[in-house]
């Protein structure tokens, strides 16, 4: 537009110095501006730009979706659900969802046929006799588990029968049998056998006393009872082991029912060759005199002269099992006698008294870890044995190293068998015969009361010379 005025000034002049026609003039714009009008319906500037922005948005969620249907047709199962950061998606930097994309939610639809299942056989009960033909029989029920929605019942034997006591009748009150005639006599005199005739042995005493007393009248015992002796020669194992005999048993040690088996005799060789013999030779011993009666007395002596591993094959018939192969060792009692912790138990109690405490401050609990964890790795029937590694021992006894009051109170108690004249001269003369440890405080028998009767002979004879 101002250059169409421009033009116009220019020509208004030339009329006005020059003397240009008006007309030809008036044409000369007329033509000027339709020019400029028809070129600005082609031409058009276009208008400025504005200035480009972009607004910055975090990323959402969208709902959660379906994306299978339950995994099972009855019973629990689980369905996934799924989500996408699209709701709106992130934009221009921003953040992106923070969370997980699938989910899995339990289901339910309906509950599924259950089979039923046969439990555990029971244990055999008794014998329907004492003696000469029976039968036992045991059980089982369809309750593991019982049968549900439409599920199938259980299909077999609910009750099994066998023989017992194929043996002949004899007349008990003449001959040994395994009944209250002649089994369980007297258990509650235990606790004074013990007092008036073991010395120096007060955890003794307070372990075996209530361990045998509890397990004989005990008449459903959940496992055999399982006593582990331990301590120096002479301290009275072999001798506390023919106490519980005879007061459970009317013959003692010398019972049907009562097996002393000493190690060092029936096991005496060391290497591999002979285990698999020795291992029968257990397992038929306690299976065949357990069945003959079900108090039956094991005593395994000098254990740890027992070769390592054999001990193993005594281990299944010491767990808390009802029974193996019709035969229940709940009611036995097992008794192993063992020297292989003597000088730990020897250095603890010559600690205890130089630390000027009383011998009866002593207690049990301190000396059972001792015996266990050195018994596993010494050499002996313990050694690596099942039997302390599934903790098949109820009772770990220690007795101590005696005396040398001690060693008189044994020596007065053998004089009075022999009706000897008890004084306190001859007492210290059988005394100073025993060799004592340690060497200076000289406190403790090195035999205990194992070679008295061989010391008491000697002084006697002496005397009798004279």
């Amino acid at each position: 537009m101002n250059s169409i005025l421009k033009l116009i000034i220019l020509l208004e002049s030339l009329v006005a110095v020059h003397a240009v026609d008006p007309v030809t003039v008036g044409v000369v714009i007329a033509a000027t501006v339709a020019a400029n009008f028809i070129s600005s319906l082609f031409h058009k500037t276009p208008p400025p730009s504005p200035t480009s922005t972009c607004q910055k948005e975090n990323g959402d969620f969208t709902e959660w979706s379906l994306w299978n249907e339950c995994s099972v047709s009855c019973g629990i199962g689980n369905k996934i659900f799924t989500r996408s950061c699209t709701n709106p998606p992130p934009s221009c930097g921003g953040q992106n969802c923070n969370g997980v994309v699938t989910k899995t939610e339990s289901c339910y639809l309906k509950s599924c046929p259950v089979n039923g299942g046969f439990s555990e056989w029971s244990s055999w009960g008794e014998c329907s006799v004492t003696c000469g033909d029976g039968t036992k029989s045991k059980y089982r029920a369809c309750t593991s588990p019982v049968p549900a929605n439409n599920g199938e019942s259980c299909k077999g034997e609910t009750l099994v029968t066998k023989s017992c006591n194929l043996r002949k009748c004899q007349d008990c009150k003449k001959n040994e049998c395994c009944d209250d005639l002649w089994v369980n006599r007297r258990v509650d005199e235990l606790e004074n056998e013990l007092s008036s005739k073991v010395f120096g042995q007060h955890l003794v005493k307070n372990l075996v006393v209530n361990a045998v007393k509890n397990h004989i009248n005990n008449t459903s015992p959940s496992s055999p009872l399982v006593m582990s002796f331990h301590g120096p020669t002479g301290s009275g194992k072999n001798y506390v082991s023919e106490i519980i005999a005879n007061s459970i048993y009317k013959k003692g040690k010398k019972s049907n029912f009562v097996h002393h088996i000493v190690a060092s005799k029936r096991f005496p060789h060391k290497s591999e060759s002979y285990q698999i013999e020795y291992k029968k030779a257990i397992s038929e011993s306690l299976e065949n005199n357990s069945k003959l009666c079900e108090r039956t007395l094991f005593i395994f002596d000098e254990f740890h002269e027992m070769p390592e591993n054999v001990g193993n094959s005594i281990a299944p018939y010491l767990d808390y099992i009802d029974e193996i192969d019709g035969i229940d060792y709940r009611k036995n009692i097992y008794i192993f006698l063992s020297n292989s912790v003597s000088e730990e138990i020897k250095n603890y109690t010559i600690n205890h008294y130089r630390s000027n405490k009383a011998r009866e401050t002593i207690g049990s609990k301190d000396l059972e870890k001792i015996i266990s964890d050195n018994a596993f790795y010494l050499p002996g029937g313990f050694k690596n044995s099942n039997i302390i590694k599934r903790a098949l021992i109820n009772v770990y006894v220690p007795f101590l190293p005696l005396e040398r009051k001690h060693v008189k109170q044994c020596a007065e108690v053998e004089m009075k068998k022999r009706k000897k004249e008890v004084n306190d001269s001859t007492l210290e003369t059988i005394a100073n015969k025993i060799h004592y440890f340690p060497d200076e405080e000289q406190w403790f028998s090195n035999v205990g009361c194992k070679t008295l009767n061989h010391k008491i002979t000697e002084v006697f004879a002496f005397d009798d010379e004279n």
